[in-house]
């Protein structure tokens, strides 16, 4: 990514030095290039018909059999919001050094087996749910399938908005509460182990319908009641709101690279979208063994 397609020079004169700090970088590159090969060649040795995809050149996918993601969680998640029907997706992790794959059905080393269990449909399948956000009625795509930070456009900066719940057959808040914070993260039960839990969130059932959501660092002025809406769930037939009161905020989707502007009094509007996504491989497991890491440490 610095070397070949954005071609950086600082990068390359690193490479060119043998510095340290690129070699697990360039480790990583091999391994990653290794994998795609294998990859590659089992499928042409089955005779599958397959389309190739550089992530960064990714449209939109769809109509076929089952989209391979090979890569990291960041190239898995990528290809989900390129993915808007029914088509599943199999992720296959690329490279141990330089990414992780807790998404992922397994090893590209393994894959061959992983590709035989799919077409004898013996790999579990998971039915996830993703985020349906809104900017003052209009629906935003991509849905994310892990989270959505929302926060000011610089890091350092205080987040200023109203925060309330919509409920059945609510067009307006009864209710809300002024907050200021470092940002809101909204998250599926799938993304509920990562940024979001390290924030202090629950860990949820893969599986669950309901969105969770948790505001950072919230500044709480003395002698204020405690807030109703710094954390907690949203369920069907539920809606977080906020309202923006900053001239510049942003909503990142699944991520740095995938957001969308939001100017002051925007409201945005967050639900369970009814628009899953069918995930390939035995995600449940992993999380097991990743929870069980964590407590080790």
């Amino acid at each position: 990514m610095y070397v070949q397609e954005e071609n950086d020079s600082h990068m390359q004169e690193l490479l060119a030095q043998n510095e340290p700090s690129v070699t697990r970088m360039m480790k990583g590159h091999e391994e990653n290039e290794a994998s795609i090969e294998h990859v590659r060649h089992v499928l042409e040795r089955r005779g599958v018909d397959a389309v190739w995809e550089h992530r960064p050149d990714m449209e939109k996918l769809g109509s076929f059999d089952l989209v391979i993601s090979l890569g990291g969680d960041g190239t898995l998640l990528e290809a989900a919001r390129a993915i808007s029907d029914s088509t599943p997706l199999l992720g296959i992790h690329s490279s141990r050094i330089s990414s992780v794959g807790y998404l992922c059905a397994g090893e590209a080393e393994d894959f061959e087996e992983i590709f035989d269990r799919f077409v004898k449909e013996e790999l579990p399948t998971y039915r996830l749910t993703r985020i349906e956000a809104r900017c003052n009625g209009e629906l935003i795509l991509p849905y994310a399938l892990n989270d959505i930070l929302y926060a000011h456009d610089v890091p350092a900066a205080t987040t200023r908005y109203d925060i309330g719940m919509l409920y059945d057959g609510q067009d307006v808040l009864a209710s809300y509460e002024e907050q200021r914070s470092s940002g809101v993260w909204v998250s599926t039960a799938t993304g509920s182990t990562a940024a979001i839990h390290s924030a202090g969130g629950k860990i949820m059932p893969l599986q669950s319908r309901r969105l969770q959501y948790l505001v950072r660092e919230l500044y709480a002025p003395p002698g204020i009641v405690p807030f109703h809406f710094d954390g907690g769930f949203v369920a069907g037939g539920q809606k977080l709101e906020i309202v923006s009161k900053m001239r510049k905020s942003t909503m990142f989707i699944d991520g740095p690279w995938n957001r969308f502007d939001v100017l002051y009094n925007d409201k945005l509007v967050f639900q369970p979208s009814s628009q899953h996504l069918m995930l390939y491989g035995d995600i449940e497991r992993t999380r097991r063994q990743r929870h069980h890491r964590a407590l080790d440490r």
